[in-house]
């Protein structure tokens, strides 16, 4: 695919050889160059590698709004288009993003929608290094989880970026961040000895691997965490020195706050005060000059949003589309998240429960194998429009994927049994014919709950375990019903 010839990807191979010279500004011009040409011609592949291209400029510049903002927009059209590949690499910048920020669980969501894609045809047809993009995409994993201290997921992930890892042809800087990763993992499990070589092996080679940029950055910090846990001051002043040069070269903001950070937490653990206090000077000197940055970006992003505004509302039709599943025109993940985030905000200030469910057709795939695929998304849309017209007034509903929906409610456990009630029966009603179903002649669905006031720090995914649970209680007491469960 990147080798492909025409104005359109001239221009933007050229703007990926300007931003690895370090020179942003022209690549982005060169980008948005290769982005007027594939509007006009409209086409599709080339408009997501745009996106991609400049969502990444963004993100390497610390304009993190803007570059969700243009992952996002060229996601959608690959979505739109069943492009696999992009999807691929498109859905792992963001979710990489997003664990840059701390959002573990909405990054894991959309690398969990890069892994679903990876495998197919088209992207090992497009990807000369499928082995290597693969690697590499569950090493994002394994870093979010580990991050995340999900210690048992994270060894997954680190196993099967395992068997994806040639080391002759393997990039030496991701073998770095996949072995501080892996070491990481060693020592939550308690099989790390402070004085182990290993820890010296990794701080030697990420010195020695001279960079900083965000490929590397991650296990950088991962590394620092480690040897603080482990005390090992000895290598943290050598790898923190190294950091500030490494870090000058890059110049990004970012990388920039997160080596004071550092410097502080370090000189805090040696309880030198002198050290410590001049450091924390020089963080806060630091932060009131990035906050003049970060006002900067937030007006480029106030000022972009108002020329959208402006464009009228094809625009605003577009960026509500944005947020909706194509087919049956529910929510989509995106738009779950934020929906929770708001719906948290309102049911702990009111001391209200949240009610969120997972709903699946039953014996799906027979209907698909019976009938055809066309058959089987013309029943997920029936299907939907009965979640909708049940749900108005009382929640949202959103398509997490295949034949499953999540719904979303502020409701107590007698609404949202009443709501599953109603769902159920108006499903039965439509009277879709499947022969093959083991639960009745006609589709029918299967629910499961999970109710509970929420507090700060209980994520979406608490409710969704426990709602998916009750789920595999329905589908192995034949289907068909609902269970509500508590937090």
């Amino acid at each position: 695919m990147f080798n492909k010839g025409g104005f359109g990807h001239e221009r933007l191979n050229k703007a990926i050889a300007l931003y690895k010279d370090g020179n942003i500004d022209k690549a982005l011009e060169y980008s948005f160059d290769a982005l007027n040409y594939f509007s006009k011609t409209k086409d599709p592949e080339g408009l997501c590698r745009c996106y991609n291209t400049i969502g990444g400029l963004n993100f390497f510049s610390n304009q993190i709004i803007k570059a969700i903002d243009y992952y996002m927009d060229g996601l959608i059209i690959a979505r739109k288009n069943d492009l696999h590949f992009e999807i691929t690499r498109i859905a792992s910048n963001v979710g990489s993003t997003l664990t840059e920020i701390g959002e573990y669980d909405l990054a894991r969501v959309f690398f969990a929608e890069s892994e679903e894609h990876m495998h197919h045809d088209d992207v090992k047809e497009k990807d000369e290094n499928f082995e290597a993009s693969t690697a590499m995409a569950y090493i994002n994993l394994l870093s979010c989880t580990c991050l995340e201290d999900r210690i048992e997921e994270a060894e997954k992930y680190r196993d099967l970026a395992k068997k994806y890892i040639d080391q002759k042809a393997w990039n030496n800087t991701n073998t770095i961040g996949f072995n501080v990763f892996s070491a990481y993992i060693e020592y939550r499990k308690g099989n790390l000895d402070p004085t182990d070589s290993v820890l010296d092996v990794l701080t030697k080679q990420t010195i020695e691997d001279n960079g900083v940029g965000y490929d590397i950055w991650g296990s950088r910090k991962m590394l620092f965490t480690l040897l603080m846990r482990v005390n090992r001051f000895d290598l943290l002043k050598a790898l923190l020195e190294d950091n500030e040069v490494q870090a000058a070269k890059q110049g990004n903001p970012r990388i920039n706050a997160e080596l004071n950070e550092m410097w502080v937490d370090y000189y805090k653990a040696l309880d030198d005060p002198e050290e410590y206090a001049k450091h924390c000077v020089r963080y806060v000197e630091f932060i009131r000059s990035q906050k003049k940055e970060d006002n900067l970006e937030i007006a480029r992003h106030a000022s972009d949003r108002i020329r959208f505004k402006e464009n009228g509302a094809g625009r605003e039709e577009a960026l509500v589309r944005s947020l909706l599943d194509p087919l049956t025109e529910l929510g989509n993940r995106y738009k779950l998240d934020m929906d929770y985030r708001d719906a948290v905000t309102d049911c702990i200030s009111k001391g209200k429960p949240i009610s969120v469910g997972i709903l699946d057709v039953d014996s799906f795939k027979a209907a698909n194998d019976t009938y055809g695929h066309i058959t089987g998304d013309e029943y997920i849309k029936k299907v939907a429009d009965c979640v909708k017209d049940v749900l108005e007034g009382y929640g949202g509903a959103y398509r997490y994927g295949g034949d499953e929906i999540v719904i979303l409610m502020k409701a107590d456990t007698y609404t949202t049994a009443d709501i599953a009630q109603k769902i159920k029966d108006k499903v039965e009603d439509l009277k879709l014919p499947n022969e093959a179903a083991t639960a009745a002649d006609n589709v029918t669905v299967s629910q499961g709950y999970c109710v509970g006031v929420p507090k700060f720090d209980t994520s979406l995914t608490t409710y969704m375990y426990e709602a998916d649970i009750a789920l595999y209680e329905v589908k192995n007491s034949g289907k068909n019903n609902y269970i509500v469960t508590g937090l």
